[in-house]
């Protein structure tokens, strides 16, 4: 730590921190990158600028059978409120039709998630699901791993009936119980208790009313926490094929779908970088003044003609237009947070799935991208000292 930090020269500039990980260890960076890159400060020895995260898994909440993303539901045309920005062009998750999820080391990450988390509701927490830093989780916490809600447990109709009719206010419509009895009729060797019939009742209403998911400020008001610069590395998804009937006036003929998963690397890292591009967009690309103690703001000196132009100025004697203004805000959140797709390993070779390393081509990118923010930072710091002379 000490080789890390900036020693005891309390004059120089923080020393920028950059973490990588793939696999477990990117769910693990993206949650210490999120919590612990503050803005630079002459208190702080170290400070986390970036991250690098390959294949990881961003919302564990995915792999559990109620999660939405696993019903059968017919594509529709996302409804989005602008907010100061081209909204459309941030990355969409998908449902597919056809729910099914990617096979490989993926599949065998999740068959390791009862051995990785012990408990369901380990998977609700934000250090282990980043995306939930910024959004509420949209299913209720649930018993097991593996059982939906609707298999949870059984309630007689009757009782179900009870309970609709006294949740719509409707007691006079509640069926009374039968009192009536015959010699051949036993009564039941066993009752179930009060607090079964309570949980049954918990159940059947988690059942019937999911909650919804409920966007968070992240990083919270006033905190000294920022987006951190960001490149998310992902498989290419497998290509899967399905036969499907196709039925026209002419013929009848049968032909091959494409399908893609609809949970794998690549949804995982577009659903985290979509949400920290929101935060980005809305709570932290704006003019802020900052504090005595804090350090040089990035935003300030790598985009300062940009974020000049965003607030109406474009520093050429006009006012920027509205299409002008959503453009550069929108590639200053490409170049905050990006993305690059790997090549997966081939599923029929021997040993598939377990090439768990970065290809040439992406560690070409991975190194282009570090220079470009190492040079960012020593560039910040050489202003520094200048203007300390």
């Amino acid at each position: 730590m000490d080789n890390l930090g900036s020693g005891t020269d309390l004059s120089k500039a923080p020393r920028p921190a950059y973490i990588y990980g793939s696999y477990l260890g990117a769910s693990i960076a993206a949650g210490l990158a999120l919590t612990e890159s503050h803005v630079p400060a002459l208190s702080r020895p170290m400070t986390i600028r970036g991250l690098i995260a390959h294949n990881g898994i961003y919302n564990w909440t995915m792999f559990l059978p109620d999660h939405p993303i696993h019903k059968l539901r017919a594509k529709s045309a996302p409804r989005r409120k602008k907010r100061g920005i081209v909204l459309d062009q941030l990355p969409v998750i998908e449902e597919n039709p056809i729910p099914f999820e990617e096979e490989g080391i993926f599949t065998e990450l999740k068959s390791h998630t009862p051995a990785l988390f012990s408990e369901p509701s380990n998977l609700f927490d934000p250090f282990a699901s980043a995306c939930l830093f910024f959004h509420s989780a949209n299913l209720h916490v649930p018993d097991d791993f593996t059982t939906p809600l609707s298999a949870a447990s059984s309630l007689s109709a009757q009782f179900t009936a009870a309970v609709d009719n006294l949740a719509n206010n409707n007691p006079s419509r509640t069926p009374k119980p039968d009192t009536t009895t015959t010699p051949q009729q036993k009564e039941p060797e066993s009752e179930e208790s009060a607090d079964e019939l309570l949980a049954k009742a918990a159940t059947l209403a988690k059942q019937l009313k999911p909650p919804r998911k409920a966007y968070l400020v992240f990083p919270p008001r006033g905190s000294t926490l920022r987006i951190p610069r960001a490149l998310f590395l992902h498989d290419r998804p497998h290509d899967y094929f399905s036969s499907s009937a196709s039925t026209s006036r002419r013929r009848t003929s049968s032909s091959r779908r494409r399908l893609t998963s609809t949970n794998n690397f690549a949804l995982q890292a577009s659903e985290l970088r979509g949400l920290m591009m929101r935060s980005l967009d809305m709570h932290e690309l704006k003019p802020r003044t900052p504090a005595p103690w804090e350090w040089e703001v990035e935003s300030e000196q790598s985009s300062s003609s940009q974020l000049l132009l965003l607030d109406g100025d474009g520093g050429g004697g006009g006012e920027a237009s509205q299409d002008e203004r959503d453009y550069l805000r929108y590639k200053e959140l490409e170049r905050r947070v990006q993305s690059f797709e790997v090549e997966p390993p081939d599923l029929e070779a021997e040993g598939a799935g377990h090439g768990l390393g970065l290809d040439a081509k992406a560690e070409e990118v991975v190194g282009e991208w570090l220079r470009e923010r190492i040079d960012e930072d020593f560039g910040e710091e050489k202003e520094e000292e200048e203007e300390g002379f």
